[in-house]
């Protein structure tokens, strides 16, 4: 379960403060998705960027239930949240954020390899088996679509079993065929993997999917 208690961020641009999240609570569920919807400029990457302990919040608290483990975000030190992000989170980023220099199954593989897990080889074989990028595992991200490439994206997030799945506007770079494809991918694999959803979209072919809804506007949210 992820509780989010009286949010507060604010960026200073020049001579000005811009508050993006004023008061914002909500609990998400384990194993449950949540589509996180408003207009650009609204809070929504700031609020998964907090969520994935990238960016600190300036007051409230965000407290994960994970595996029988309990963690205070706000109060890890960096070292610390680092350390939960790669154990617990996979992240899916709009722009792919594939690593040029290597080869879609050393994409997939990094973050296994990052948390020392012995069955490497495994599980990014399996991954782009099911995601039908085995034939693809020795090509470079400049000669995939752009749908193959957020597909890498997706594996490469789910490939330690995260119990927590970030996607900041997944599909935004994709055409219709490739942002159902996309989606259903992700949805369905976070399913099957017990894993927490939250996606940041303006879609309404990715929030249609989502459990719950929640709406930001800049300062204030609406969840249902």
């Amino acid at each position: 379960m992820i509780s989010v208690t009286d949010l507060h961020k604010t960026y200073v641009d020049g001579e000005h403060e811009v508050t993006v999240l004023s008061g914002l609570s909500i609990n998400v569920e384990a194993q449950r998705s949540l589509a996180v919807l408003g207009p650009s400029g609204s809070g929504k990457s700031t609020f998964l960027n907090i969520l994935a302990g990238i960016v600190s919040v300036d007051a409230g608290s965000v407290q994960f239930n994970v595996r029988d483990e309990s963690f205070a975000l706000q109060l890890l030190p960096e070292a610390e949240r680092t350390a939960f992000r790669r154990r617990h989170v996979g992240y899916v980023h709009q722009f792919f954020n594939l690593i040029p220099t290597l080869t879609v199954w050393e994409n997939v593989a990094l973050p296994a390899s990052l948390n020392k897990l012995s069955d490497v080889r495994e599980r990014a074989e399996a991954l782009l088996d099911e995601f039908g990028l085995l034939d693809r595992a020795g090509a470079f991200p400049d000669v995939l679509s752009g749908g193959e490439q957020q597909r890498v994206a997706v594996a490469r997030a789910i490939v330690t079993e995260p119990a927590i799945v970030l996607a900041d506007e997944p599909t935004g770079n994709l055409d219709r065929v490739n942002t159902e494809a996309v989606t259903r991918l992700l949805f369905a694999t976070c399913e099957r993997y017990g894993a927490t959803l939250i996606v940041a979209t303006h879609s309404s072919t990715v929030a249609a999917l989502a459990d719950e809804h929640l709406y930001l506007t800049g300062s204030a949210n609406d969840d249902h």
